[in-house]
């Protein structure tokens, strides 16, 4: 695995959920993909656990990305942010 991106993309302060990304060097192409939690008041706080992992190439990628998206639009989801 090569260079890591982090992002968290739910917060209450005590609990976080974040996305994880790094290029796999070993598969020309793919890319792995990890959601990962945290607990702030664990023991190590800065410990994650491993929720779910994925390794995908660009077209895997941009299949799932879609997904999410088209999830975003959906009328039916209520905007909880509103």
């Amino acid at each position: 695995m090569t260079e890591r991106t982090e992002t968290t993309f739910y917060n209450t302060g005590a609990f976080s959920l974040n996305l994880v990304t790094q290029s796999v060097a070993a598969v020309p192409g793919a890319i792995h993909i990890q959601i990962a939690s945290r607990w702030g008041h664990a023991k190590d706080p800065q410990d994650e656990q491993q929720l779910l992992g994925l390794t995908l190439d660009r077209s895997e990628l941009t299949r799932l990305i879609e997904g999410l998206q088209d999830a975003v639009q959906r009328k039916d989801i209520p905007n909880q942010c509103a």
